[in-house]
């Protein structure tokens, strides 16, 4: 895989490591907070790394030639080619971009550590970090570029405590219709899980999901089209872009999830979900139609499922759109 052109552009080492957490706080969402050039008592303070109760104190270390005959751990400290750093009395963690460690035997943030009590050494190059970045933002290309520029701000502005609240929102396809929908308040049709909307041509059915999705709460619902000039139009129509929209949607987190933890999640919820327009990826992306049809297929035989036939609910909704513009 080809490692991103824009990572690491101009950055020190610790600064590439640094900016890997934060990708992992953005993808993963387990890191809580970052606190950059910290004030500690001990020598590991590049950075604090917080996961729910816990603080991990990082240094990072852009030396060559190093090997563990170089180190030794001692209860308080490490000595670094005889170079004294005083450990804290929580998790210490040393990043090397390169180190000779011949088997890792623990992990530590989701990377392979060598730990001695509680010191993880990471052996991991500006391109072994660069790689990483790469396949988390895989499905989210557009997600690298937004981070380096809040990364770029902070550091611009000297805002180096770093909350996961702080980052910039999550970006999901907007599912509302640029043309209004009139309200007919009342109810069309009942539902579980699933709905699956066709029609003809005009006959109001993204019309119709809007109205089911105010009428049923905590919906998924997903639009393969909501205006002609739609900037996200053709990306909406890939698979893989569906299930990445869904799973930030379900998840708010960036990280990969195959179709089928998404479908096991969803059957566990028990939530309606919402597909409108799928005779778009049929005109426009036929490659792709038989992803979706598995992906409904699989959805099908995890919830409960009721099928139905919308002619008569649509004939009606459209009629009683026809009555709404007579009246107004």
């Amino acid at each position: 895989m080809r490692p991103s052109r824009n990572a690491f552009l101009g950055y020190t080492y610790q600064q590439c490591i640094t900016f890997l957490l934060l990708v992992k706080m953005d993808v993963e969402r387990q890191i809580d907070k970052l606190e950059i050039e910290t004030t500690v008592n001990n020598n590991f303070d590049d950075i604090n790394v917080s996961v729910s109760d816990q603080i991990m104190f990082c240094q990072i270390k852009d030396m060559d030639n190093i090997r563990l005959d170089d180190l030794t751990i001692e209860k308080d400290y490490i000595l670094i080619k005889n170079k004294q750093h005083k450990l804290s009395e929580k998790t210490n963690i040393i990043f090397f971009k390169h180190i000779d460690i011949e088997n890792n035997n623990s992990t530590i943030l989701g990377f392979p550590a060598y730990q001695q009590d509680n010191l993880y050494i990471i052996s991991l190059s500006r391109y072994d970090s660069s790689q990483i970045i790469e396949e988390l933002y895989e499905y989210n290309s557009k997600r690298e570029s937004v981070i380096n520029q809040f990364f770029n701000l902070r550091l611009d502005t000297r805002h180096l405590i770093i909350g996961k609240a702080e980052l910039p929102v999550i970006d999901i396809y907007n599912t509302q219709l640029l043309e209004k929908t009139i309200d007919v308040g009342r109810k069309l049709l009942e539902f579980n899980d699933i709905l699956f909307i066709e029609g003809k041509p005009g006959v109001g059915k993204s019309h119709l999901t809007t109205c089911l999705a105010e009428e049923y709460e905590n919906n998924l619902m997903y639009r393969f089209w909501v205006s002609n000039q739609d900037k996200d139009y053709d990306s909406r129509l890939l698979f893989r872009n569906f299930i990445s929209n869904i799973s930030k949607e379900l998840f708010s987190d960036y990280r990969y999830r195959s179709e089928d933890e998404i479908i096991e999640y969803l059957s566990s919820k028990k939530n309606p979900v919402i597909i409108d327009g799928l005779d778009h990826v049929e005109n426009y992306k036929p490659s792709e139609l038989e992803q979706f049809i598995s992906f409904i297929d699989k959805l099908k035989g995890k919830t409960v499922e009721r099928y139905f036939n919308l002619h008569d609910a649509l004939k009606e909704f459209h009629n009683l759109l026809l009555m709404k513009v007579k009246m107004t």
